[in-house]
């Protein structure tokens, strides 16, 4: 019988760019990768991951020893110790203080957790070399490290191996949507990130932010915020040291909420937002930090970071740019005087079997590695700001997830395998988290 499939191919269109693919089908392999390219430590065998897991662990090394057991700086100057995390502004710069009293620098990654996001196979069953199983996700990486540990349930096997690479990688913070079993081992600081949007919370119907006008927003959204006491994570959290502060929201559409409304509506609305949030925070989490919702750049109106600035404890920003050592956000008065976290920042490559890479492309690993360390060193020159995080762990998927990213934007890939480059950079970032001028 004839294979109708042989050399059958079908054109795919990317996200973001308008380009199209032409693809010879099946593209991706069983293991989630491009099936019709080759690169350095593409996996060609199942007998290759526990032989990786085994080989990695043998040159993992301890956190730098610069570092205290938060991985605040232990030589550096002594704060009042008071057993949670706080900000400071000390010589004219901006610091998170540990609980001991130490300096603290955030040097983290989002999206810490076993699973990525999963594409659904009976959508187009032909691009991939593996039937789709009875519920339709393609789970590569769960499959992938179940060959890696060598059992199904491996989830805390991978949470205290996750926890030894960070280490090793030079990285003192869990970022953003990772997973709470991590941070519940309270080994590593960590951000509580409640929700990206408050459930049962009315939205503005052209513009991605709440309508705060509506009577029921503060009830409604304190009520959103109290539900999560029912999260085990949420509750141990609002206690453990190792919790930095509570995150809330994620990229609301600050600028597009001053086009949709009169300037003085939009103003109180962000205002009320804000002091909604903060309120809310305060009475779940009193001893913690509140991390504002992270804009979508640091280009945001001025009253935006006035107001977020005289509400919560640390203003965040998400960006797609190379660089932050200038950045001076500003307020209607003047320039901002308060603690920044950028909350999300990444580079991008395709020279590892993905068809994208994302908001700021390089042309190699070396590239990323050479960029990830010069955005961080000039968020260490600017005194606003008191950490960075990169986004994410892992690879987005190959053929991308439900909003259609694809990007090769992660510290390890689909089969788990690090970027090497990526990592000795982070491990160079990590050591001179206190000491800079290393990092140029």
């Amino acid at each position: 019988m004839m294979d109708t499939n042989h050399d059958k191919t079908e054109a795919v269109a990317l996200f973001g760019n308008g380009k199209t693919l032409t693809l010879k089908l099946p593209f991706v392999d069983r293991f989630g990768q491009y099936a019709h390219d080759d690169w350095p430590a593409k996996v060609r065998d199942a007998s290759e991951f526990p032989e990786d897991l085994r080989s990695e662990l043998a040159v993992l090394n301890a956190c730098p020893a610069t570092w205290d057991r938060f991985g605040g700086w232990a030589a550096g100057p002594k704060r009042e110790a008071t057993g949670h995390f706080r900000t400071e502004k000390v010589d004219g710069r901006w610091w998170l203080v540990d609980p001991s009293g130490n300096l603290f620098f955030s040097w983290g990654i989002d999206v810490l957790r076993h699973y990525t996001d999963n594409s659904f196979g009976p959508a187009h069953p032909d691009w991939y070399e593996t039937p789709p199983p009875k519920n339709g996700w393609m789970s590569f990486t769960h499959w992938n490290l179940r060959l890696k540990f060598d059992k199904d349930d491996y989830l805390a096997d991978y949470y205290d191996f996750i926890l030894r690479r960070l280490d090793s990688w030079g990285i003192n913070t869990i970022g953003r949507w990772s997973a709470w079993q991590l941070a519940m081992r309270s080994q590593k600081p960590y951000l509580v990130h409640l929700f990206d949007r408050a459930p049962k919370v009315q939205m503005l119907k052209d513009v991605d932010f709440y309508d705060c006008s509506h009577p029921a927003f503060e009830r409604n959204f304190c009520a959103a915020v109290e539900a999560q006491k029912r999260e085990q994570a949420v509750t141990r959290a609002v206690d453990d040291p190792m919790c930095i502060g509570i995150a809330v929201g994620s990229e609301l559409d600050f600028k597009g909420l001053f086009r949709h409304l009169p300037y003085d509506k939009a103003r109180d609305s962000v205002e009320r937002f804000f002091a909604t949030c903060e309120k809310a925070v305060r009475r779940l989490a009193p001893s913690k930090l509140f991390f504002a919702c992270p804009f979508t750049e640091l280009d945001q109106p001025p009253v935006v970071w006035e107001i977020a600035a005289r509400h919560a404890d640390v203003l965040s920003a998400n960006v797609r740019t190379r660089e932050v050592g200038d950045a001076a956000p500003r307020g209607t008065s003047g320039p901002i005087d308060a603690p920044v976290l950028i909350g999300a920042f990444n580079f991008g490559c395709i020279d590892r079997g993905l068809f994208s890479a994302g908001y700021c492309p390089v042309a190699s690993q070396a590239e990323r590695a050479l960029a990830m360390r010069k955005f961080v060193a000039g968020a260490l020159a600017n005194p606003l700001f008191v950490g960075c995080h990169w986004f994410q762990y892992r690879d987005q998927p190959l053929v991308g997830r439900q909003n259609g990213e694809c990007f090769q934007i992660g510290f390890v890939d689909v089969c788990d395998r690090p970027y090497n480059e990526l990592v000795e950079a982070s491990r160079r970032i990590g050591e001179g988290l206190y000491a800079p001028e290393s990092l140029a």
